[in-house]
């Protein structure tokens, strides 16, 4: 029963204490009001008590204590509840959001206009654009648009851009749509243009879509983009040849996307780069978040049959227990790229952590050099222009 317990309990411990423990610390140490900090010392202290003594009976109620602790106080200032009710006010101001049917992108778009702004989804299904949208008209202050964008097809993407002129200046791109990628099997998926299918939507098809805006001056330093990016950019690796003649050695996913998660990080530690190039080479505020681990579609199993049986349903039943339990919720999810949108000292193309806190370059250098490698931040944007470039002629 006891390693029963242990294995049940494992994930949770490991949620809390790793990915999140940035904010249970700094709610103990860092918190102006004593009676919280001393809530969340509480909880922390009979969480590790528990793991001690190997006494499991209140462990359960801890570990659910500190988790709606951390949600709740996670970024509060840009918590939904907290924006509606304060003084901010987006009407006339214009919120584009590529992958707004789901997700943290749905989140974000929910709460940009319930401030009131006009808000358009970049979507591939219209279906579920469609759905989304009537979802938010739904408690909405300001309108909501959806037009069609597939990004690994060129072609959709201008065509996006394009039907985006007749609504004038955006103030906010949302670079958010993604999607979980798996290993080659038996080879690479593509773009329509031949990249490396993840590599070649989340990162050269926000790349052309930024650049296209920018063309045509729908973005400017008045806009502010925000890219939805992913602590797995840790372990993203360009292969060397993209430092060799044209760069396109490895952008097909010939050499280095072998393995699961490679090409999800190879393509959020663009996303990410990306940013930086935006105010360093352009001049737009940008801003990079990690939004943490949320309970989004991004978890949905494939169904996995074995004859008649379903394994996939089997193993989706459990990793919905843990999304609903130990996950953030898609609002909760979303209040970082809210905050890149809305507070005007992240937009220097900084990173912010799952806990929503500003990782300085030098914090980088050393947890993330990939993240502040200005050769490959260099190189990449020659790379992505040049690409660009060649398709727009």
């Amino acid at each position: 029963m006891k390693k029963l317990m242990i294995l049940a309990l494992a994930p949770g411990f490991m949620y809390c204490f790793v990915v999140r423990s940035d904010e249970a610390i700094s709610l103990v140490f860092n918190n102006p009001d004593p009676n919280e900090a001393i809530l969340v010392g509480g909880m922390l202290i009979g969480m590790v008590t528990s793991l001690v003594t190997r006494k499991f009976l209140f462990a359960p109620f801890f570990l659910a204590a500190l988790k709606h602790k951390l949600d709740i106080s996670y970024l509060r200032s840009f918590s939904r509840a907290t924006l509606v009710n304060s003084s901010i006010d987006l009407t006339g101001k214009l919120a584009v959001v590529t992958g707004g049917n789901s997700g943290v992108g749905f989140g974000a778009a929910e709460t940009m206009a319930q401030l009131g702004a006009t808000v358009i989804l970049g979507c591939r299904s219209e279906k579920r654009c469609s759905a989304a949208a009537d979802s938010i008209r739904v408690s909405a202050k300001g309108s909501v648009v959806t037009l069609s964008l597939d990004l690994a097809d060129y072609s959709s993407i201008a065509a996006f851009a394009k039907s985006l002129e007749e609504h004038g200046h955006i103030d906010y791109l949302f670079n958010n749509a993604g999607f979980a990628t798996a290993p080659p099997a038996p080879a690479p998926v593509h773009t329509k243009e031949g990249l490396e299918l993840g590599l070649g939507s989340m990162h050269f098809g926000h790349y052309y879509l930024t650049r296209d805006l920018m063309a045509s001056s729908l973005i400017t330093p008045n806009s502010r983009v925000i890219n939805t990016a992913s602590a797995g950019a840790h372990f993203g690796v360009f292969d060397d040849s993209l430092y060799s003649e044209s760069g396109e050695g490895d952008l097909r996913g010939e050499k280095t996307v072998t393995a699961f998660g490679q090409m999800y990080s190879r393509a959020k530690l663009a996303n990410i780069i990306f940013g930086r190039s935006l105010v360093r080479e352009h001049s737009i505020p940008a801003c990079s978040m990690h939004v943490g681990a949320v309970a989004t579609s991004i978890w949905d199993v494939p169904r996995i049959a074995v004859g008649d049986f379903d394994v996939g349903a089997v193993l989706q039943a459990g990793v919905n227990m843990y999304t609903k339990f130990i996950m953030r919720n898609l609002e909760q999810g979303s209040r970082g790229l809210v905050r890149c949108a809305l507070d005007g000292g992240v937009g220097g193309g900084v990173y912010l952590d799952g806990g929503g806190n500003i990782k300085s370059d030098a914090q980088l250098l050393t947890i993330a050099p990939n993240m502040v490698d200005e050769k490959l931040r260099v190189r990449l944007e020659e790379v992505s222009e040049e690409f660009w470039q060649r398709l727009k002629s």
